[in-house]
């Protein structure tokens, strides 16, 4: 159903065909796999983005602390979330980034809306953390159009791991990154928002709501 669904709404006659628990797009020559991952938004607002694995059900109202158990060894992604970083939460933010068995879970995440007076400019700064870049669209006209506009690209310094299948690359390599494995560099690319137009997009969201 999920590769039917894509397949409606992609254009330039691209072919969805499901590999195992992802799908594969192909074009021609060219070929983009799409790892499924699940958000996760936790009793106090924050969000969790887990990147693969089986899909947890859902369960509203759970603390931070409790979702983050309940990923077993999932990859996790920690986004920066416009005001979420602040006051109570971006205390609780401090305390879960420096638990070691946060770090050696969770990446940082980063979008283009990131800004510093909102909390987060430290743990971005913070070389034992790792980041990851992404879009976080808005619900507004055009801003599909940002979507990967914004991101990080990891590159394999060791041959031996190619011969896994490109999920298990993927994962493996998102992995060596996250425990500092230096056979893995990463690049990020993508224009943050200005401070401006940042604020002008929260405003048209809250208008629209």
């Amino acid at each position: 159903a999920r590769e039917k669904a894509l397949s409606q709404t992609a254009d330039r006659n691209w072919t969805i065909m499901q590999s195992g628990e992802d799908l594969v797009a192909t074009q021609n020559n060219h070929t983009i796999w799409l790892l499924f991952g699940q958000q996760l938004v936790s009793a106090e607002g924050l969000e969790l983005l887990k990147l693969g694995g089986e899909p947890l059900p859902y369960t509203p109202h759970v603390p931070i602390r409790q979702l983050l158990q309940s990923t077993g060894d999932d990859l996790i992604v920690l986004p920066w979330g416009f005001g979420k970083w602040l006051f109570k939460r971006g205390t609780l933010i401090d305390e879960l980034l420096a638990d070691e068995s946060v770090i050696r879970q969770c990446f940082v995440g980063d979008i283009p809306a990131r800004l510093n007076l909102l909390g987060g400019k430290q743990h971005f700064a913070n070389a034992r953390l790792k980041s990851l870049r992404g879009t976080d669209p808005l619900p507004l006209p055009d801003e599909y159009r940002k979507v990967g506009a914004f991101g990080s690209v990891l590159t394999i310094n060791n041959t031996h791991e190619r011969s896994l299948s490109v999920p298990e690359l993927t994962r493996t390599t998102l992995r060596q990154y996250l425990h500092g494995d230096n056979s893995v560099t990463v690049s990020h690319f993508g224009d943050r928002m200005t401070a401006l137009r940042n604020i002008w997009s929260q405003a048209e969201l809250r208008f629209k709501r």
